[in-house]
């Protein structure tokens, strides 16, 4: 069976989010925060479809930036803990809310 593929887009205007998809016309989902109006839409897409067919799901936000999946890490490896040099440390995380990637240098 054929995966389809979707691209769902996340903008924010006047302190709301809402999504929209050109894969699914007339589709839209809103909330106060990103993280609901995300929700919102990945509760919709079996809906909006109901025909049994596996979707893969791309998500990005209007600024056109991907939105990194729930539950994903990236773990890059760091010179200095091969030198046992602990000084300084890279750490990487995802926010819950947000899912964006945010690189931080300790």
């Amino acid at each position: 069976m054929d995966t389809r593929q979707v691209k769902i887009t996340y903008h924010k205007e006047d302190g709301a989010w809402w999504a929209e998809s050109e894969d699914m016309p007339g589709f839209s989902a809103a909330g106060d925060t990103f993280a609901e109006t995300r929700k919102l839409a990945r509760e919709d897409i079996p809906f909006y479809f109901d025909d049994g067919k596996p979707t893969r799901v791309r998500e990005f936000l209007d600024s056109g930036a991907e939105v990194v999946p729930d539950n994903s890490m990236i773990i890059l490896p760091s010179p200095y803990f091969a030198d046992n040099d602990f000084t300084a440390r890279e750490n990487i995380g995802t926010t819950a809310n947000q899912g964006i990637l945010e690189r931080q240098v300790a």
